[in-house]
């Protein structure tokens, strides 16, 4: 097998696992359309989340190369989100042109330790409050106080 052949048929293996993105679930029962509209805005507002989050510690950072690759992470998070909204437009499928600024801060925020609080919370994704992150805090709260 030489490298064209490799190529092309490395590209069919990924368009057949990627077709199937847009295969709804059968039990779903939503019209396939809603669903990945439903997805992509998902995904949009998950770029928009990594973006703000990364450019939220860029400025407190005191570590230059962490600095500076918070700043790309965010920058890279930027370009997703505008690569799946051209995409998403070129699809038909109507977006915001505004994102909530206001998001209120992920409960699990409060237990957080002093170091990783910045001056205001910032508005958490979803998977920032997952069950472990709020067990482990009523955990440490619940811990019996050292002798």
């Amino acid at each position: 097998m030489d490298g064209n052949e490799f190529v092309n048929k490395l590209k069919a293996e990924n368009e057949a696992i990627l077709a199937k993105i847009d295969e709804p679930p059968i039990s779903s029962g939503i019209p396939k359309g809603e669903l990945l509209a439903a997805l992509v805005k998902m995904a949009l507002k998950n770029e928009i989340e990594a973006a703000e989050i990364a450019a939220e510690w860029v400025s407190t950072t005191q570590e230059l190369p962490a600095k500076l690759a918070l700043a790309r992470h965010a920058g890279d998070e930027a370009r997703h989100y505008q690569l799946i909204e051209e995409k998403a437009r070129a699809m038909g499928i109507s977006l915001p042109t505004k994102t909530a600024t206001t998001a209120p801060a992920a409960p699990c925020w409060q237990s957080w330790p002093p170091c990783l609080k910045r001056s205001k919370p910032p508005a958490a994704p979803r998977w920032a409050c997952s069950k472990p992150a709020i067990a482990s805090g009523r955990m440490r709260s619940q811990a019996p106080a050292p002798r």
